[in-house]
């Protein structure tokens, strides 16, 4: 047997192995997917006599509560924002985006990893109608959000922000 026929062996060899392992990961990835769909039906089937929070119609004037360290404080050091602190420290953080391909991703991550815990989502959607209710400032909201562990800069305001994510949390709380 001659080198180039020793060479196109070991080609033929490694485009099976290649073509093999690209097979592999198709298969895996569309399991991987099913089981994320089931679970997901299976949520929201053990999730469909919650009662979801709906959010306010209406918010005082923006900038009527300024974030003072009183204020502050009592974010930082309360048990009424909990939730909310999970959700930021925990899927907000500073490395966010290398865990979560976008924001939808990591509400979708808090929402899923909160599977067994209805009441726990709940909790959230409600400390974030509190958190609007202070009708803080854009600015001052933001920097609220980091005393509650949030490393995450949105784009645009930062009150319409909240009332969106509020509103995705909902939505895939609510498998919509």
């Amino acid at each position: 047997m001659g080198w180039w026929q020793w060479l196109n062996l070991v080609v033929t060899v490694l485009v099976l192995a290649g073509t093999a392992a690209w097979l592999w990961e198709r298969r895996s990835a569309r399991r991987r997917r099913e089981r994320e769909l089931a679970d997901r039906e299976r949520r929201l089937d053990d999730w469909r006599f919650v009662e979801w929070p709906q959010a306010p119609q209406t918010f005082r004037e923006l900038g009527t509560t300024r974030l003072d360290q009183a204020l502050a404080s009592e974010l930082e050091g309360s048990d009424e924002f909990e939730e909310l602190r999970q959700l930021f420290g925990a899927y907000f953080h500073q490395d966010w985006d290398f865990e979560f391909d976008d924001e939808d991703d990591a509400v979708r991550g808090y929402v899923e990893g909160h599977a067994h815990l209805p009441e726990d989502v709940v909790e959230l959607l409600h400390e974030i109608d509190k958190l609007l209710a202070f009708s803080l400032s854009d600015d001052d909201l933001l920097e609220a959000l980091g005393v509650l562990g949030s490393d995450y800069y949105p784009s645009g305001a930062t009150n319409a922000w909240l009332r969106s994510l509020r509103a995705k949390v909902l939505a895939e709380a609510m498998g919509s």
